[in-house]
């Protein structure tokens, strides 16, 4: 049976819960929007030993592409095929799916050129795009170029300017839309940079953001960088980088962040590691715009009860319409991780102490028994949305019974010559009041009272 672990009791594995480490406060208050978030880690699958960091990017071909460091990438080990930085291509579902090595890596399409590091990669009208640091530690983060490639990952070409050291930033990355960047919130490209002078986590953690015309990645003088928000909460923007403010901090620090728009949810999702470098501290976080404001979702310390857990990812092509359901993509002890996971927003009513069914997640069709409500009208008028039900709104799934009833009543109602229906009016104090079912109305949480010979029938209901 597939359980969805609310964060807190996460491990890999099946077992006993384990005891919950203290954890180290958020930055920010919880959202608004999503309650919480949980993993099922029965879905867990790990490739490419000796391979970490992963970055993820949807490209026009309906497959994704991938960067890692050091390993062999898929198909390799720490030892065979190793490489300082590899390129592949992701084929298939979050279910099934298979990593192949196109630049770098275990017999790979064409061997790397250059090594270093990348923590973000974009996919853009056809063309593939990198932030790249030159090899690891504070080689790393000495200096910054964005890579380009047009031909799928086989050849990439670096900027001819870059940000260094003195500029104190590095690890750069790119807010992810969806299929080649579609549904952008605009023409501009949104890239992302810790701020800091070491590969290690920075205290203050501080994020910066830069804006760049989705057609001018590769020119430098185009690049401008979030300098504050007006009283009225507009985001400006400067092309001196000294003019940068950031647009998330954490006092806890940060070594890596990424970033990608959840079309669903309509928010977008901040992940970094943060206090401890590689101890599974994940932290998530939403906001409404690239610049925020933020609100936490998640903030945990050894999440997954395993050391070497680092660099965590969206994949939009693995979540679901709604946003609900995803794919994480990590680094699990130097090798390519995927996890399934649920965000639970605020609206929605859960039904608690009742696992998801086998080989379903939970937003998808649930059968049940009985007559029941997916949520309490919003409308005080019953019979509307009893028999027009508007979704979203909340309204009882018609079944043979219920639509008996509603003649039945309709029935009894003419011949006690009331002007309309027994339910019609306000679903309140007044309407149980002409009811002889009030009880069994509030045990059953319906709003309305039904005859005792339509609740004796158990009928199979979709909901």
């Amino acid at each position: 049976m597939l359980r969805f672990m609310p964060l807190g009791i996460l491990l890999f594995g099946i077992g006993p819960p384990h005891a919950v480490a203290a954890r180290p406060q958020a930055p920010y208050k919880a959202s608004g929007v999503i309650r919480d978030v949980s993993f099922d880690f029965s879905t867990l699958r790990r490739l490419a030993p000796g391979s970490d960091n992963w970055p993820i990017t949807w490209a026009d071909d309906d497959h994704q592409y991938t960067s890692w460091g050091d390993g062999g990438g898929f198909g390799g080990t720490n030892e065979r095929g190793r490489a300082s930085l590899g390129f592949a291509r992701v084929e298939g579902s979050s279910k099934n799916h298979r990593g192949i090595n196109i630049w770098g890596g275990h017999r790979p399409a064409v061997p790397a050129r250059f090594g270093g590091k990348s923590y973000g990669i974009l996919s853009v009208d056809g063309v593939l795009y990198a932030w790249w640091g030159r090899g690891s530690g504070a080689e790393f983060v000495a200096e910054t170029r964005v890579l380009r490639s047009t031909d799928r990952g086989k050849t990439w070409t670096p900027s001819r300017w870059r940000f260094t050291k003195d500029d104190s930033l590095y690890a750069g990355t790119f807010c992810n839309f969806g299929k080649d960047y579609a549904g952008a919130r605009d023409s501009y490209v949104y890239c992302y940079f810790p701020r800091g002078t070491k590969w290690a986590i920075n205290k203050p953690g501080r994020v910066d953001l830069a804006r760049v015309p989705k057609s001018r990645i590769m020119n430098r003088e185009a690049y401008e960088f979030f300098a504050g928000a007006t009283a009225q909460g507009k985001p400006t923007w400067s092309r001196d980088i000294a003019a940068r403010r950031p647009v998330f901090e954490d006092p806890n620090g940060l070594r890596t962040a990424s970033v990608s728009y959840n079309a669903g949810l309509k928010r977008y999702l901040l992940t970094s590691e943060h206090t401890e470098a590689a101890r599974g501290n994940l932290a998530i976080f939403d906001a409404p715009e690239p610049w925020g404001p933020w609100t936490t979702i998640a903030y945990e310390k050894n999440w997954g009860k395993t050391q070497g857990t680092i660099s965590f990812y969206f994949s939009n092509k693995w979540t679901n319409k709604n946003g609900r359901d995803f794919t994480m993509v990590f680094t699990d002890r130097d090798h390519w991780a995927t996890v399934r996971g649920r965000f639970h927003v605020r609206a929605e009513r859960r039904n608690a102490g009742q696992p998801a069914r086998a080989g379903k997640l939970p937003n998808g069709p649930r059968e049940q028994t009985g007559l029941e409500t997916a949520a309490r009208p919003r409308s005080h008028d019953c019979a509307q949305n009893i028999r027009n039900p508007i979704p979203g709104r909340g309204y009882v799934k018609r079944s043979e019974e219920l639509r008996r009833f509603h003649q039945q009543t309709d029935e009894r109602t003419k011949e006690n010559g009331a002007a309309g229906p027994l339910w019609s009016g306000r679903c309140g104090q007044d309407h149980a009041q002409r009811n002889e079912s009030k009880k069994i109305q509030q045990r059953v949480d319906l709003p309305f009272a039904i005859p005792q010979e339509v609740r004796q029938v158990n009928q199979r209901v979709i909901i």
